[in-house]
């Protein structure tokens, strides 16, 4: 946890742009968030795949060979959105909600506090999915300027 506080205060250091801080479910991740509210260029959080061990720790990975990987989607929804909640509640930090594969994601995640949505592993089985969810809650949830 120390090592992980310590790089984003480096990188905030460091940068001249904005940071999102990519946290892990294997983490402390509300200890984290915690402690990354003190730096001011931290201005959301995200939330990372969960690596394939702690989601399957008596099966290989198939990305064995590759040093691992992460398990991301429909799967982890349950996962990731109770960080998603979590989060929300601990920090002021405004927090990414990942996992959106139906338009319906879009409204529970930010019914558990998410500010913003990510849209990540369903650009692979549904490349135009994310746009027209995007449009959608555009048409169906923004309102025009009322006119001067």
């Amino acid at each position: 946890t120390d090592k992980i506080i310590s790089i984003a205060h480096e990188a905030a250091r460091l940068s001249s742009v904005p940071i999102i801080a990519k946290l892990s479910y294997t983490h402390d991740y509300v200890g984290i968030a915690k402690e990354l509210e003190k730096e001011k260029k931290i201005e959301a959080l995200s939330i990372n795949s969960i690596p394939w061990a702690a989601m399957y720790p008596d099966r290989p990975s198939p990305l064995a060979r590759f040093g691992g990987g992460g398990v991301s989607g429909k799967v982890v929804q349950d996962y990731t959105w109770e960080m998603v909640e979590e989060l929300a509640i601990a920090t002021k930090i405004p927090v990414i909600g990942p996992s959106v594969w139906e338009y319906e994601d879009i409204q529970r995640v930010t019914d558990k506090g998410a500010k913003a949505v990510s849209f990540g592993s369903v650009f692979v089985r549904h490349p135009c999915r994310p746009t027209a969810f995007v449009k959608r809650w555009i048409r169906e949830n923004v309102r025009p300027p009322a006119p001067r």
